[in-house]
């Protein structure tokens, strides 16, 4: 029998294999993502004591052509990597899956329903997982999921193999690494696009890019407090995917380009564009600051109010350099006993919707953060007015829907940043517009930003560094 929160839930048969029923398995599970891989030597090492136990239970009357070996093997590596991945980071530690082939119809050529399935049985045979059958999922479209989990003997093997949380990796395929999108944030669908020269360079620049990250040892040991507030982050209920976590996954460090384009029958790489996928950019910035890369220490640097002093630029325009600050606020924050910057991230996010929204938008009803908040005496509409005032200037160029414009263009320095300095050997962390590499190249990592910025817009940016 097995059993959760003391209520039995299933029973399990000779072969290890439980049915189960309607409870709390239901919609149980982190989905199996062919994406996760092991590290070298651990994983050749631990497919190698694997194998013996596979082959002494199949008793196969022929053996596998070449091909399905090969493909045998790498779902293997697979399926281990995904149930190490829930041992170490979720909570049920469950991997769900399909038993027939139709919800892996978009996946590589070597991975089917059936032959995933074949294999979780088989490592269930040998003792080294535990197979649930037929729980419920929430798309209707995809049926019911199985699932899997290591046992104790899978545990032992892998440690005897030096297998570590650190020990998992995430493949990015090359041909992903350019996305096109269409949509609102929350139902966005991606666009299917043929390659163009410019899409297959963007594409070979990240995949270098990648390789190298690869390569690095990049870490963070957080304090208590720290670990909690990000743990509390990824179990966001709307924003989870799987089980929660009980330890925060450092496996993606794979780069990939996102695009924006207004309707699916229009292929454009105008707008968007930024690069997402590393679990560093949905770190808390508390996290940030104690990153290591290959056990150093390091900084980061930011181009500061980049959006608004791109459109001052663009139009000729010098710019102040603390584009966000309103001697009214600053007043307001001093009266209530508040530091003088206290209200800032308040004005900051009312400009970045100003620039993003479209005409008919209304950017005083943003949605705010926890730390955005305003002088009780002042209106949301009223700041908007204040903003809109003091940068006159640009004000054509508000609620234009511009943000998504110059997203392209502050990716495309990103990239130039990445790319630059990554030829010399330095390993550059991005978060949009900000960078993280070792203490000792900031000097190299402020040059590449500002040579970026300067012989695109002829102007000299502001780059602050963000307190350690």
């Amino acid at each position: 029998m097995i059993e959760l929160a003391d209520k039995t839930i299933g029973n399990t048969d000779e072969a290890g294999k439980t049915e189960v029923r309607a409870g709390p398995y239901s919609h149980s599970g982190t989905f199996f993502d062919h994406r996760i891989d092991l590290r070298e030597p651990e994983g050749a090492a631990l497919m190698a004591r694997i194998q013996p136990l596979i082959e002494s239970v199949e008793h196969r009357k022929r053996a596998l052509k070449p091909q399905d070996q090969r493909n045998r093997e790498k779902l293997l590596r697979k399926v281990s990597a995904n149930a190490l991945r829930c041992f170490f980071h979720r909570n049920p530690a469950r991997v769900a899956y399909f038993r027939r082939h139709g919800p892996y119809d978009d996946g590589p050529s070597w991975l089917n329903g059936k032959a995933l399935s074949n294999l979780v049985d088989l490592l269930c045979d040998a003792g080294l997982m535990v197979v649930q059958t037929g729980f419920g999922v929430p798309s209707p479209k995809k049926g019911r999921a199985s699932s899997f989990e290591l046992t104790d003997a899978f545990q032992v093997l892998a440690f005897e193999c030096g297998i570590s949380a650190h020990s998992l990796v995430f493949e990015q395929a090359n041909e992903s690494l350019v996305k096109l999108r269409t949509g609102k944030e929350n139902g966005r669908e991606r666009v299917r696009y043929s390659p163009t020269s410019q899409t297959e360079h963007w594409s070979s620049q990240l995949a270098a890019i990648n390789s190298l990250l690869a390569s690095q040892d990049i870490s963070v040991s957080p304090s208590s407090d720290e670990r909690r507030h990000w743990l509390a982050k990824l179990n966001d209920p709307e924003k989870r995917k799987g089980m929660p976590y009980v330890r925060p996954e450092q496996i993606r460090t794979s780069l990939f380009r996102s695009f924006t384009t207004r309707s699916k029958d229009i292929v454009a790489f105008a707008e968007g564009g930024r690069l997402y996928g590393p679990w560093w950019t949905n770190a808390p910035k508390g996290i940030r600051k104690a990153i290591q890369i290959n056990g150093k220490p390091t900084v980061e640097l930011d181009y500061s109010s980049l959006h608004l002093r791109m459109l001052y630029n663009e139009k000729g325009f010098e710019a102040e350099d603390d584009l966000y600050r309103l001697e009214l606020l600053t007043a307001l924050a001093q009266k209530h006993g508040l530091n003088e910057d206290a209200y800032r991230p308040w004005v900051k996010r009312h400009t970045q919707a100003l620039i993003n929204c479209s005409p008919n938008g209304r950017p005083w009803t943003c949605k705010l953060e926890v730390d955005e908040i305003g002088p009780p005496e002042l209106e949301r509409k009223e700041l908007v007015s204040l903003i809109a005032a003091k940068h006159h200037l640009i004000a054509d160029s508000f609620m234009s829907g511009a943000g998504l414009r110059l997203q392209k263009i502050d990716s495309d320095i990103a990239l130039e940043v990445v790319f630059s300095l990554m030829q010399e050997g330095i390993v550059v962390l991005p978060v949009h517009d900000s960078f993280l590499v070792q203490s000792d190249h900031e000097a190299r990592l402020y040059a590449a930003m500002h040579n970026a910025y300067c012989e695109r817009f002829g102007f000299q940016p502001v780059i602050t560094k963000k307190a350690g």
